[in-house]
């Protein structure tokens, strides 16, 4: 709670002290990001310089952050047997070699596609929300499997019918 509200003072502070700073018409003329902006009026060339540096930076640690995260779930789901068990090996530093090159090589493929994409913005979140989807379908698909089946209404079969059609019902909505 203290780090989101300390985020939401820092944005709420410089989007404020931008408009202390520069007026309206000069805001919106400024190029992104225009916080980059900003600092040049109030300090010259290198505050534009700082901030620019600052978000080079710290969009490189976001990536950098991000492909770890990435690895790990691949590397930690191998180690218990939910991927396949090559994801699940280290090198002799003990770094999954396999896991973050197999995330590395799909962030490139993805950034490349939005880089020849004519509405990137578009395109990533719609894909990313196709992916999130996969596994809400997967789910219902296995409880389809069970309903069918049969599996698992040993203790009580009388809900197997309602939950059949709730399965059925939640993977055809999903597919289409």
């Amino acid at each position: 709670m203290v780090g989101f509200l300390g985020v939401l003072v820092l944005f709420a502070s410089v989007t404020i002290l931008s408009y202390g700073i520069l007026s309206r018409a000069e805001l919106e003329k400024l190029r992104q990001p225009s916080m980059a902006g900003a600092m040049e009026a109030v300090v010259g060339h290198w505050g534009l310089v700082f901030i620019s540096l600052g978000v080079i930076i710290s969009v490189l640690g976001a990536y950098l952050a991000w492909t770890m995260m990435a690895a790990e779930v691949l590397f930690v789901a191998a180690k218990d047997k939910d991927m396949p068990s090559f994801l699940g090996r280290t090198s002799g530093r003990n770094v999954p070699v396999p896991a973050l090159l197999m995330t590395s090589i799909l962030i490139q493929a993805a950034l490349l596609v939005t880089l020849f994409s004519s509405d990137a913005f578009t395109f990533m979140l719609k894909l990313c929300s196709s992916l999130s989807l996969v596994p809400y379908l997967l789910a219902a698909a296995y409880a389809l499997k069970l309903g069918a089946r049969g599996e698992t209404y040993d203790t009580a079969p009388h809900n197997r019918t309602k939950e059949l059609f709730v399965a059925a019902l939640a993977t055809g909505a999903i597919t289409i």
